[in-house]
């Protein structure tokens, strides 16, 4: 999603940019400049594509981490909430604290199921 959002910003700004060096600036220029260009779609249905995949992978890796036992029940809950947040941001800022709730108890999970330290002697 990285990748897509710093290609929006590069086309984005070629955009702009064919835009201003234009002769036309007219309302419905500016329209095709900020929204209608062929590459913004583009962007824009791969940066949909890709939310869909880290959603789909996220709530399928949660389903078979808890399957297979590395995670509690409610742990895969809250981390498919999350996927489903991420894809969808419903609820705005007061939900963010879902997915942050859920990565640091996923460290802590983490830490805890780690390997035993050496013992001296």
């Amino acid at each position: 999603m990285a990748v897509v959002s710093i290609a929006h910003q590069v086309v984005s700004s070629i955009e702009t940019h064919n835009f201003v060096a234009s002769a036309d600036h007219s309302s419905h220029a500016v329209e095709q400049a900020l929204t209608g260009a062929t590459p913004d779609v583009i962007v824009a249905y791969l940066d949909l594509v890709a939310g869909l995949a880290l959603a789909v992978g996220m709530i399928t890796v949660m389903v078979n981490a808890q399957r297979v036992g590395l995670l509690p029940r409610w742990m895969s809950m809250l981390g498919i909430v999350t996927g489903l947040l991420l894809f969808f941001p419903f609820g705005g800022a007061q939900l963010q604290i879902v997915p942050a709730f859920w990565l640091v108890m996923i460290e802590s999970c983490s830490r805890a199921a780690g390997p035993p330290s050496p013992r001296p002697g």
